[in-house]
């Protein structure tokens, strides 16, 4: 495979052809075709929303995820390309949009969106290559992406039906405390869950609690009633909310673990190993 030459004929075809979406579906076409891939998808986040929604999807339109559910959740918050060549044997894999579309999903490959402030754009997903896929594979989405960075970065870039590709990277990169702690979350590790959803684990508390990637990114500084997650004794993952904001040095967070407790406790987030 030789990605260069791939990468400058879908340079040349793009450039023959006029809208956002003809575009779109070059890049997934060329994402296909070269690896061999059955079905891709396109998810763009909507901020607003904590959702990915697809852009472009083969077998089921309009398809919306929640941000952080199964391994193109983990994909999006870890900006890791994650590569899945046996979804009967993943504790991980989201069943649920087989279950509604009747498609079985054999193996995956989720690669995160990311523009150059490190920003979270989306995911591209592709699905069922019939050797699975491999390290070339993924090589070359990642160069696919930035494709589909320029064409959301275009002023006139509008995909039907979805509002959100409207304002998908922002022009401002005035460092927020939010970005701050954005920064800080890339170097933590996040768990996928059995119930299909990404999670950190929170340290330096009573229990091993674990809050939702997904929060994690609507956090600020002032305090918001959230849901945290925790093993029991016979391994049922329950959750008890708890009054959650950030630090504003950006070293973790501050719990308020009951309403009777006046006083936030600071909480570490655990560092990848």
């Amino acid at each position: 495979m030789d990605i260069k030459a791939i990468t400058i004929a879908l340079e040349h075809e793009m450039n023959g052809s006029n809208t956002l979406n003809e575009n779109i579906n070059l890049v997934a076409q060329y994402a296909k075709k070269y690896t061999g891939a059955e079905r891709c998808s396109i998810f763009i986040y909507n901020e607003e929303k904590d959702q990915l929604k697809s852009i472009y999807s083969d077998g089921i339109k309009g398809l919306t995820l929640h941000s952080n559910a199964g391994l193109v959740g983990y994909a999006f918050h870890k900006r890791e390309s994650i590569l899945e060549n046996d979804t009967n044997s993943s504790r991980y894999f989201l069943k649920a949009v087989d279950e509604k579309s009747g498609y079985k999903t054999r193996v995956v490959l989720a690669v995160p969106i990311v523009n150059a402030h490190y920003k979270r754009v989306g995911v591209i997903q592709l699905l069922n290559k019939q050797e699975g896929f491999h390290e070339l594979d993924k090589l070359l989405i990642e160069s696919l992406t930035a494709f589909l960075l320029r064409l959301m970065d275009s002023p006139l870039s509008e995909v039907d039906g979805d509002e959100s590709s409207k304002h998908i990277i922002s022009k401002n990169v005035s460092v927020t405390l939010q970005e701050k702690f954005d920064t800080y979350l890339r170097d933590k590790k996040l768990f996928l869950m059995e119930d299909g959803n990404a999670y950190y684990k929170i340290l330096e508390m009573k229990r091993a609690y674990f809050i939702g990637a997904d929060k994690c990114y609507q956090l600020d500084a002032s305090p918001k009633e959230i849901n945290i997650f925790y093993f029991t004794s016979s391994e049922e993952f329950l959750s008890v909310k708890m009054r959650v904001k950030i630090d504003r040095d950006t070293n973790g967070v501050l719990v308020q673990e009951f309403d009777f407790q006046k006083k936030f406790v600071y909480c570490g987030l655990e560092k990848d190993i």
